[in-house]
């Protein structure tokens, strides 16, 4: 155990030794070049358990969550979510204490300059992959970030709500194409949604999509019906 200590100590002195002559912009990007990794995963385990402890006292509150959402690369997403998930559970009739939808706003993919980024965009990954996302709400360019995630792969409208349903929508159906080149409806379009529009969403022309690992495919069909107004 001291011979471990004194490996620590030794290491942080001959860092310190490299960092102390250094002005501050240069110490700040020697150690982002050098332990840019360290950091990313530090404050992705910083999260992640901050993120676990919300959810099991929020479950403890609210319930067994019966549904996950998610809004993608939104500045303004964390107070739509919250209502969201309040609307939605009033749609389904849950009971406060027993059941609950949970609503994240705070992901992002795709965007740079800041460890956050790439911090939430490793969490929506990790979250899609492992099924916690039972729907997503982003813009089309969101969804190309997710392409090489072996477990995040997007659900056929029509095993959801129907062929005909589908070809109701018209123009509000988005249509993915997979690496294979095969296209098949993939999203549907909710421009200008009233609680969107009340927390003056910043994203230009959201659509609703369903990752294939969703826990809670029986109640997709209701957030379509929930999420259009019907």
């Amino acid at each position: 155990m001291r011979d471990i200590w004194d490996s620590i100590v030794n290491f942080f002195q001959t860092e310190w030794a490299k960092l102390k002559p250094m002005s501050f912009n240069d110490k700040l990007v020697y150690i982002w070049e050098y332990y840019k990794l360290h950091i990313i995963i530090f404050l992705t385990v910083l999260i992640s358990t901050i993120s676990i402890i919300n959810t099991v006292r929020e479950n403890r509150a609210g319930g067994e969550v019966v549904f996950g959402v998610a809004i993608v690369n939104d500045m303004n997403g964390n107070d739509a979510a919250e209502q969201l998930a309040t609307e939605f559970g009033d749609y389904l009739g849950l009971v406060y204490g027993e059941q609950c939808v949970q609503a994240n706003g705070g992901y992002s993919v795709g965007n740079t300059g800041m460890d956050y980024y790439e911090v939430s965009s490793i969490l929506m990954m990790v979250d899609a992959g492992a099924g916690n996302v039972d729907v997503a709400i982003c813009q089309e360019n969101a969804l190309q970030y997710f392409e090489n995630v072996d477990d995040v792969i997007w659900m056929d409208l029509n095993d959801i709500i129907g062929a005909d349903r589908v070809a109701e929508l018209g123009d509000r159906i988005f249509y993915y194409t997979n690496a294979d080149g095969e296209s098949f409806p993939c999203g549907i379009y909710i421009k200008d949604h009233p609680v969107l529009a009340a927390h003056s969403s910043t994203l230009k022309e959201p659509m609703v999509v369903f990752p294939a690992a969703a826990r809670h495919v029986e109640y997709m069909d209701d957030f379509v019906d929930y999420i259009l107004g019907e």
